[in-house]
């Protein structure tokens, strides 16, 4: 059973990170000459769902910007008010906790034996 306050990672498709955050369609990582090698989360506390069904509110700790594959923080963003509401359909997954001991979150490749 989800209560609220739980820690959540939520991982945002696309076009929901240039919205929430006001960046250009597709900017590439400055790392990374690409577009598309980037991938943005939402780190906080679940509020709970909107009334009207529309998304979850969540109490933000902040917003990260990852490279993929390797999770490596580009960026970092806080948000004031921290109270927000992200849609269902900005919402690639999501994830149940918060940062690990590393430092990392999200998926990562293991090296195999």
């Amino acid at each position: 059973m989800v209560t609220r306050n739980d820690d959540w990672i939520i991982w945002l498709t696309p076009q929901a990170e240039e919205v929430l955050l006001g960046l250009l369609p597709s900017s590439p990582v400055p790392a990374s000459p690409v577009p598309g090698n980037r991938r943005f989360c939402v780190l906080g506390k679940l509020e709970g769902p909107d009334r009207s069904d529309v998304g979850v509110w969540i109490d933000v700790d902040f917003v990260q910007e990852l490279t993929v594959p390797d999770n490596t923080t580009v960026k970092t963003w806080e948000v004031n008010p921290r109270s927000c509401l992200i849609r269902w359909s900005d919402i690639r997954y999501a994830q149940r906790g918060e940062r690990s001991e590393t430092g990392k979150i999200g998926f990562m490749p293991m090296n195999s034996k």
